[in-house]
């Protein structure tokens, strides 16, 4: 039986109030997530931490990396897509416009797995 590569931590964003989990520990690779997003009205820049979880509750949260986004008056009604591509290598964060797809942000980020 072939034993397929996963991640042993899990992955998480945060802003500063709220954290979520995009890639559970045990996920098989490669993996990939899209997370729709829409900034509040007024916004203009949101920012979100990558994490790599506690294996243990004792065990400190790892900050890995940053994605800042900012939008322009123009630009701010337009729907975000936050798209996330992990692989034995590392995770690579892509901040897409809804519906053009244009790359506004990108964060690569080198992991162990």
């Amino acid at each position: 039986m072939t034993k397929v590569p996963a991640l042993s931590r899990s992955i998480l964003i945060s802003n500063n109030t709220d954290s979520t989990v995009i890639f559970p520990a045990n996920t098989p690779l490669p993996a990939k997530y899209d997370l729709p997003v829409q900034l509040p009205a007024g916004v203009l820049e949101a920012s979100f931490s990558v994490q790599l979880a506690p294996v243990v509750a004792a065990d400190p949260i790892i900050a890995l990396g940053e994605v800042v986004v900012t939008l322009t008056e123009e630009t701010k009604e337009e729907s975000l897509v936050v798209s996330f591509a992990l692989n034995q290598e590392g995770l690579n964060v892509k901040v897409l416009r809804g519906v053009s797809q244009e790359v506004v942000s990108t964060l690569d980020i080198s992991i162990d797995a």
